[in-house]
């Protein structure tokens, strides 16, 4: 933990502005900015503007401000850091191929799960999801998965810290409700999400595991009924994404831990 006696303000300043953004806040003006920080006028305005120049924000016409492109050199630097990314990346195209649904892969922010790779159907509208996108833990297949495998104190810290939001007349409601289907993903191996997210929309994930037998990271398999008639056939894809993410696993050193 860094000495809080050399920590720049203004740095700190800086950063915080750049959180601010997420995809539901695209857009802020200057003054907009100070007021949500709760800094003086000038010296947010002299931080907006060095952050336009080198480039992490840019003004619209409208004097509005936007992420710049320049973190994008940093999203792509993470990504292609994460061994888990790249390990598993040729078995979730696989996948896709064979199962004709969405497959994704996430991993557990502070409190969301994040998605790090996601390859759509084509034979299934979604422009719901992409690479970088956050979603609930209490709702989502990836996100129980995450949560059900996460050590008991470091599960239920999370637990206490996040807000239930009901999201569709599915959704989990309470945090009782929410530990007794974490009890149930562990006992099954897997997170079955019939519409607790969006509605019309099924997911089946399951963990992969690192060489020191943690979870690393959830890979999910979604469909987009686009029909009431249809539904997620879990018993058909269970043994194929459980094999998929074995794989994963024991290329991430899994064998070394629980040799086969």
């Amino acid at each position: 933990m860094a000495n809080e006696d050399y920590i720049n303000q203004a740095v700190v300043n800086a950063f915080k502005i750049l959180e601010l953004f997420n995809e539901n806040n695209i857009q802020y003006t200057s003054q907009e900015i100070t007021d949500l920080l709760d800094i003086s006028s000038s010296s947010g305005w002299r931080l907006v503007q060095t952050l336009e120049h080198i480039g992490y924000l840019r003004k619209d016409e409208d004097d509005k401000y936007f992420l710049g492109f320049k973190g994008l050199n940093f999203a792509k630097i993470i990504l292609n850091s994460l061994d888990v990314r790249r390990v598993a990346l040729p078995h979730l195209r696989e996948l896709a191929e064979d199962l004709k649904l969405n497959v994704s892969l996430g991993i557990l922010g502070k409190s969301e799960a994040i998605y790090i790779v996601r390859i759509p159907s084509p034979e299934i509208p979604d422009t719901n999801f992409h690479v970088g996108r956050r979603v609930p833990l209490h709702c989502t297949g990836l996100g129980k998965v995450l949560l059900a495998y996460q050590k008991e104190e470091v599960k239920n810290s999370i637990i206490e810290n996040i807000e239930i939001k009901k999201l569709t007349q599915n959704t989990i409601a309470t945090k009782d409700e929410l530990k007794s289907n974490l009890e149930e993903v562990r006992k099954n191996g897997y997170a079955f999400d019939e519409e607790e997210f969006m509605e019309n929309t099924s997911c089946l994930a399951m963990p992969i595991w690192n060489n020191s037998g943690e979870i690393e990271a959830s890979i999910s398999v979604s469909n987009r009924k686009l029909f009431r008639k249809q539904k997620m056939n879990l018993e058909e894809n269970l043994e194929r994404l459980s094999q998929t993410a074995n794989k994963i696993s024991h290329s991430l050193g899994y064998s070394l831990y629980n040799p086969v």
